[in-house]
């Protein structure tokens, strides 16, 4: 198996493996951590040919047997390296100046990073709350069509995602917004500046819905 990483930085490659796979048996593990530049140069996206997967943060399941504790998983997130490092906080701030400066500065992905920051950081407040784009955009000085692509990119690099609403319900009324989520409780809380949660408060009940 040949695994090639980081595939989003060569997307010609994907022209290649089609081919590779049909004519010579070969087999690929292709991982990136954004898909906007592929869609963006109109990438090869394997239509048919390949299976997905998302690698998300360690789960209750995967932990809970060994070294579960709750209250550093709602404060710090599950991210594997930095669950276990000793020096989270800086781990963490790290993460968030690398997406910033590799994943949107370096692809150009937005035209002015400053107010990208603060979407980032508006979403990450919001975390887990219904999408309200016109009352985003009206709070940050920004049009409505900003703040959705911003969101789009969000999802596009691995760093949200959208709970669509629910419509099956028979005995209350369904919600008719969706829900959006930052994929780690760590780079939320390290994006809104939060050092503790306090389990009598309401960010601790939110932090332990998201983990949830």
């Amino acid at each position: 198996m040949t695994i090639i990483d980081e595939v989003q930085k060569l997307p010609e490659i994907l022209d290649e493996v089609p081919n590779l796979i049909e004519e010579n048996s070969f087999r690929f593990l292709l991982a990136g951590s954004s898909t906007r530049k592929l869609k963006r140069q109109n990438a090869n996206m394997l239509g048919g040919r390949a299976g997905s997967a998302a690698l998300f943060p360690l789960t209750w399941f995967e932990i809970q047997g060994t070294q579960l504790n709750l209250d550093r998983a709602l404060r710090y997130g599950t991210i594997p390296r930095i669950y276990l490092a000793e020096n989270a906080d800086e781990e963490l701030y790290a993460y968030v100046d690398l997406y910033l400066k590799e994943e949107i500065q370096a692809e150009a992905l937005v035209r002015s990073l400053p107010n990208f920051s603060r979407v980032l950081k508006l979403a990450a407040l919001a975390s887990s709350e219904q999408i309200n784009y016109a009352n985003i955009a009206s709070d940050l000085g920004l049009s409505a069509k900003t703040i959705k692509e911003y969101y789009e990119i969000l999802q596009d690099t691995l760093l949200g995602f959208e709970l669509p609403v629910w419509k099956s319900g028979r005995k209350r009324k369904t919600s008719s917004t969706a829900k959006y989520f930052l994929f780690d409780l760590g780079v939320i809380h390290t994006l809104t500046g939060t050092k503790a949660l306090d389990r009598n408060s309401d960010l601790f009940g939110r932090s332990f819905e998201h983990f949830f």
